[in-house]
């Protein structure tokens, strides 16, 4: 369960910043990885993070990600997807600057 304070502050809007996700992941947050297989296995991902491809994501119905942070190399993919979940009424969060915005952040990588 994420901390209500903590949700609170991410809440209005949708992107989280590399600062803030630390704080998230510590709080129980969801974290999806929607970059493809072969991203993950060049630099890692998020410790703790699902890995769900953004196709994957956006053609199944069936995958509940409401309330997740998103994030892919950059952030574009992640806040396109973020958009158009929205579109849908499935709220997420994207994060800005992606994987690649992490460093000197302090989130835990995981090697594959």
């Amino acid at each position: 369960e994420v901390e209500p304070a903590l949700a609170n502050m991410v809440a209005a809007r949708d992107e989280v910043t590399a600062e803030e996700l630390p704080a998230l992941l510590a709080a129980g947050a969801r974290v999806i990885d929607i970059r493809e297989e072969r991203e993950l296995a060049e630099g890692g991902m998020v410790a703790g993070a699902e890995h769900l491809p953004m196709g994957e994501l956006l053609r199944g119905a069936d995958h509940e990600v409401a309330g997740a942070v998103l994030y892919c190399a950059a952030g574009t993919r992640s806040a396109s997807t973020q958009r158009a979940l929205a579109e849908r009424g499935i709220r997420v969060r994207s994060l800005a600057g992606g994987f690649d915005g992490l460093t000197g952040s302090g989130v835990e990588i995981q090697r594959l």
